[in-house]
Formats: C-alpha cells, sequence, structure tokens
C-alpha cells in the first residue's frame, strides 16, 4: 500500500490537444498498444507498471523471421543461447535468470517440458507460423501464473479469425540448402470464426560442433508445424471454442562442442501438440465474467545414436515424454469501472516418464524413469484499481497447494502514475515467485525426493517518457531478483540439492522514434550482473552488456526496408576440453540482419533477406558453432 500512496497521491495526467498530434502516425506510440498477459485481461500499455515487450505480426512481417528465437534476440532483458545451428536447443534468458525460470505459453497453454531436467522450453524447434504476437513479461510473475514463471513469461498468441476472409502461401530458399513454406486461412462471419496456419522449414543447416574445431558434418535440420482456433459465439453473452497447436521436428545432432564432437548419425526427433478448449460466460449484464479453460500439452523426444566409423562401439537409444493438463476457472468482476476484481482456481497435473539404453566398450546399460507426476491447486486473486487515469495498480496473492510440498504463497504489487501533467510515467513492482522440484530432481537416479521449492523475490522501478512533438518514446528500468534454495547438481553426494543462491541486478533502457510518416526506429539496451552468490562467480552465458537498435522503412506503402543490428559482450562458459575443466570468456559479436520487400502487385510480394550480414564468426555455447552470412529470397501471395 505504501507504493500506491507513494505513486499515486494527487497526480493528474497529460492530454495533449488535437492540433498537437493531427500529424503523429496512429501507431507512434508504445501507450496504444494492449497487453494480455499483464493482468489477464486486455489492458492499455499506459495503464501497465510491469516490463512488458510486444513483438507484433507488424514487425514479425517486416523483419521476415523464421523462429522466434530469431524475435527474441532483439529484446531488451533477454538473452539468447543456442547449441548450434538450426533445431539445436535453444535457450531464453530473462534478466540473468535461468531459462528454465520462465514459463512459455502458446494461447494461454504451458508448454515447459516436465520432463527436461529443469523444466525448460527448447525454443530451438519453434517456428512463427500463424503467430499474432509475442508478449515478454518480465519480473517475477508466480501470482497470477504459478510455478515456472520466477523470472518472467513469455505469451505466444496465434492469429485469430474475423468476418474478413484472409489467406496468405509464402515460399522462401536460400542458404545453407534451406527452403521454407508456410500457408494458412482464416475467416468467420458474425456467430464463428476460425483460423489455421502450416509452416514447412527444410536446412542442411551447419555442423552443431564448431566447424574452427576441426568437426565438419552439417547438421540438417526439418520441421512441420500446424496450428489454428476455431471460436463460436451463438449469443452475446457466450462464446467458446478450441485453439491447438503442433510441431514436429527432426534434427541431427553431434555428440558434444569441440573438437572431435561430430557424430554423422546421432539424430533427435521432438513432437508437441497442445489443446486449449474453452468457454466464456457473461453474466448480469457483464458484471460477472466467467472463463473455464483446459489446457492439455503433451512433448515427447526421441534421440538414436548408432554406431558408425568414428565410433563403432557406442550405441544409444531414449525416450521422453512429459504430459501437463490444467484446468482454470477464472472470474472477472468489475465492482466499479476504477476497481476490477480478478480470482480464480487451478488445479495442475504433470507426469513424466523416460527411457535410456546404451551399449559401448563397457558393456550395456539401461535405465527405466517409470511415470512420476505432481499436482498443484491453486487460489489466486487480482484487485486492479485506476484514479482518474493518473494512477493504476494492481494488489495480487496466490496460493499453491502441491501433494509433495508444503503450500506457497506468492503476491505482486505494482504502480503507475502520470505526474506533472505531463506525459512522463513513474512505475514500479515488487513480487515474489517459486518453481517446485521437477521430476527428474525428484525421481531419476539423481533425485531428491526432499527437494523444497525455488524461490524468487524481485522489483523494478522505472521512468517512460513520450515526447509527442518529437514523436518520440524513452523509458530507463531499473531491475532486482534474489533467488534462494536453488536446486543444483551437487558433484559430493551425486544427487541434486537446495543449495545455491543468486542475484541479478540490472538497467533496461529501450526507445521508440518516428521521425516520420514512413520511418521508425527502435533501440535498446540491457546491463545485466548476474552472480552465483554460492560460488561467488558471474552465473555463465550472460553478457554485462548488449544491446540493438532496428529501424524500418516504407515507401509508398511498397517498399519496406528493415535493418536491424545487435551486440552481445563477452560471456563466461565452461570449457570442458580440457581438465580440469576451467571458465573461459566467449568474446563478444554483433549481428547485423538486413530484409527488404516490395509489393508488386495487390496480393504479390516478392523480398529478400540478409542474415548476419557481415559474417560474425561467434559463439553462443563454448564449443558450438552459429550460422554465418545467410541469405534468403521468398514470394508471398495473401488475401
Amino acid at each position: 500500500m505504501i507504493l500506491f500512496i507513494f505513486l499515486g497521491a494527487g497526480l493528474p495526467v497529460y492530454a495533449a490537444p488535437d492540433d498537437e498530434t493531427e500529424d503523429i502516425p496512429p501507431d507512434w506510440t508504445f501507450q496504444e498498444e494492449i497487453s494480455v498477459t499483464a493482468n489477464l485481461e486486455d489492458t492499455p500499455m499506459e495503464e501497465v507498471a510491469s516490463s512488458v515487450t510486444i513483438i507484433t505480426r507488424e514487425e514479425i512481417e517486416k523483419k521476415k523471421a523464421v523462429t522466434v528465437l530469431e524475435l527474441l534476440r532483439d529484446v531488451p532483458g533477454v538473452d539468447v543461447v543456442q547449441n548450434g545451428g538450426p533445431g539445436q536447443v535453444g535457450s531464453v534468458m530473462i534478466r540473468g535468470a535461468n531459462s528454465e525460470y520462465t514459463m512459455v505459453l502458446i494461447d494461454g497453454v504451458r508448454v515447459n517440458d516436465p520432463m527436461s531436467p529443469g523444466g525448460g522450453f527448447d525454443f530451438g524447434n519453434l517456428p512463427v507460423n500463424n503467430i499474432e504476437r509475442i508478449e515478454i513479461l518480465r519480473g517475477p510473475q508466480s501470482t497470477l501464473y504459478g510455478s515456472d514463471a520466477m523470472s518472467g513469461v513469455i505469451n505466444i498468441v496465434t492469429r485469430k479469425g474475423s468476418e474478413q476472409t484472409d489467406a496468405f502461401f509464402s515460399l522462401e530458399g536460400g542458404s545453407f540448402s534451406s527452403i521454407r513454406g508456410a500457408a494458412g486461412a482464416s475467416g468467420g462471419y458474425e456467430k464463428m470464426d476460425f483460423s489455421l496456419g502450416l509452416s514447412y522449414l527444410d536446412t542442411k543447416g551447419i555442423s552443431a560442433a564448431s566447424e574452427d574445431l576441426d568437426n565438419s558434418e552439417n547438421d540438417a535440420f526439418k520441421n512441420t508445424s500446424f496450428s489454428g482456433n476455431l471460436n463460436v459465439a451463438p449469443v452475446k453473452a457466450l462464446d467458446f471454442g478450441i485453439n491447438f497447436f503442433y510441431i514436429n521436428s527432426d534434427v541431427d545432432l553431434d555428440n558434444f562442442g569441440g573438437y572431435f564432437g561430430d557424430d554423422p548419425n546421432s539424430t533427435g526427433d521432438t513432437e508437441m501438440y497442445t489443446a486449449r478448449p474453452y468457454l466464456s460466460l457473461a453474466l448480469l449484464d457483464n458484471l460477472w465474467k466467467q472463463d473455464f479453460d483446459f489446457y492439455y500439452a503433451d512433448t515427447k523426444r526421441d534421440y538414436y545414436n548408432p554406431e558408425d566409423d568414428d565410433h563403432p562401439f557406442d550405441f544409444s537409444e531414449s525416450t521422453y515424454q512429459g504430459t501437463t493438463k490444467e484446468f482454470n476457472w477464472k472470474n472477472t468482476i468489475p465492482f466499479h469501472e476504477n476497481n476490477t476484481l480478478i480470482a480464480g482456481l487451478e488445479y495442475r497435473h504433470g507426469e513424466g516418464e523416460s527411457y535410456y539404453f546404451s551399449d559401448g566398450i563397457y558393456g550395456p546399460y539401461e535405465y527405466v524413469f517409470e511415470k512420476q507426476h505432481t499436482a498443484i491447486k491453486s487460489f489466486y486473486a487480482q484487485d486492479v484499481i485506476s484514479y482518474r487515469k493518473r494512477f493504476f495498480g494492481t494488489l495480487g496473492i496466490r496460493y499453491d497447494d502441491s501433494d509433495r510440498f508444503d503450500g506457497a504463497f506468492t503476491y505482486r504489487l505494482t504502480g503507475a502514475a502520470f505526474p506533472f501533467n505531463t506525459t512522463t510515467k513513474l512505475k514500479a513492482t515488487v513480487g515474489s515467485g517459486f518453481k517446485i522440484p521437477t521430476l527428474f530432481q525428484l525421481y531419476s537416479m539423481f533425485g531428491n525426493e526432499h527437494l523444497v521449492p525455488q524461490k524468487n523475490t524481485g522489483i523494478d522501478i522505472g521512468i517512460e517518457q513520450s515526447i509527442e512533438k518529437a514523436r518520440a518514446s524513452i523509458g530507463i528500468t531499473y531491475f532486482y531478483n534474489a533467488f534462494k534454495d536453488l536446486i543444483d547438481f551437487d558433484p559430493v553426494t551425486y544427487t541434486y540439492l537446495n543449495i545455491a543462491e543468486a542475484t541479478t541486478t540490472g538497467i533496461e533502457i529501450y526507445s521508440y522514434f518516428v521521425p516520420s510518416g514512413s520511418f521508425t526506429g527502435r533501440a535498446w539496451y540491457t546491463f545485466t550482473d548476474a552472480k552465483d552468490d554460492t560460488a561467488g562467480e558471474r552465473l555463465l552465458r550472460r553478457p554485462r552488456h548488449k544491446f540493438g537498435i532496428s529501424a524500418n522503412y516504407n515507401y509508398r506503402e511498397k517498399l519496406n526496408i528493415t535493418p536491424s543490428v545487435i551486440y552481445v559482450g563477452e560471456r563466461e562458459d565452461m570449457d570442458y576440453s580440457i581438465d580440469p575443466v576451467a571458465r573461459t570468456t566467449l568474446r563478444s559479436y554483433v549481428l547485423a540482419n538486413l530484409a527488404a520487400s516490395y509489393d508488386f502487385v495487390r496480393y504479390f510480394q516478392g523480398y529478400v533477406k540478409i542474415d548476419n550480414l557481415f559474417d560474425q564468426q561467434y559463439e553462443e555455447v563454448f564449443g558450438y558453432g552459429a550460422r554465418g552470412i545467410g541469405v534468403y529470397a521468398g514470394v508471398t501471395i495473401s488475401k
């Protein structure tokens, strides 16, 4: 409440006269965007105190991105690492935290893999097919989202239908023997709408183990994805439908990064599908809105590595399958135009099993991880308030009752205010997060059933300024996270233990400018200090300094040119090629990308894009390669 009083007392909001904004493009300011993730309800960005970045469909189209990883690289406060080229394991770290502390949603469905050791999500397989927007919500978010949302939430929202019928087809080819195709359609009428999307990618890729370390065999990648949604609204107060998403990918793998890491016939196959049946009901003339959602996600990973000339005595195969089922009953009650309560009940059930077999010079080995499960019952509530369009705040609490652990309380308090008759926005948040141990950490051969949930307390404080006459906006945010009871592998006991603590602090600076109606630009910078407090060392693969700048030029609504540059500073990593294993430093690098498109006729567009324009040689993980310059061209037919 102190935060509310400090930010909210007597603060007027600025409203620009009409004659000062007539010639400003309608999309010039971030404040006109809507967040669906910050409060579980559509909320104008000017009313959101949390740190949120929204990647729109328009931006995806202009950059001609292929994967979600490409887009997340260009977000303040977010670090991306990938173990090689296309299809290899991709991790996303928010504000210096481990990747498994980020909850990933696709149309609200939690897709973190319950059978991965840390319960994270592999972004290496995720294309941009049929995606309408991506929201990156930074800071602990367990109050609304529960376990896994210790450092933030990435919400991927697919396209929805409308009464207008649209369809598209695109085909692209280029470097690394790559070919990509995508198609989709959407439409509807007064009481029903739908959207469908399909994509396919096939590339020979690069060697996952770095070619600079005498590895030469390219690791190919194939990916097929399909998504869609159907919504029916038979009457004004009722709508129901289903969203679904499917991915199947095959990738060639190497044994490890570094010298002699190549393997000519090691492969991995991932199959993931999600479904979300839902029903929304508005009662009492919209005074009580209820949402009933059932979420289902299943991820299966198969790995196969037969003997070959270079590894005549090595054979292995393994399977990992994890399933998450979740039911959420959300209630939205607007007590007043300035006060809305969001409250709900949630039940989540996760289960998984695995099988591993190997046969080598030391003989056969088999390990069966029999099916195990966890379940959590939760209650959450958040009060959303506003005062004369001057102050916006939320106060949320949550209680989670696990079948394996003691109950956990989390909270979140946010406030945003506009002082001094200006467009200056002051914002602050404080909240807590938690994450229950994974099935692997509890029940594997290294497991420990006495583990307790991991915890985080985080704050951020910032200021944002819109400069209407200059057609620009700028913001700066300070963040702090304190993690405790972190689960780490103990080499002494050979088990997982709650033995680690970590702290991450930093600053995010971001800006958006529109000097003319045909030109837009963005720039950002992030400083991150991420420390392992237990070992007294920097956390691995987190750069202290990272910045990016991107722009778009539109000529007569036909030609679009979109350049972007990203700088990633030095990071520390581990060198496992020497004995004893030691820390090493990964060099800084600059990635420059360029995309250009031209609308030849009404429904036909041609485009070209160049990735890694200056052919920068770099590593995101020590011993693993990254793609050099790549040139691609394609066409899109749309209606």
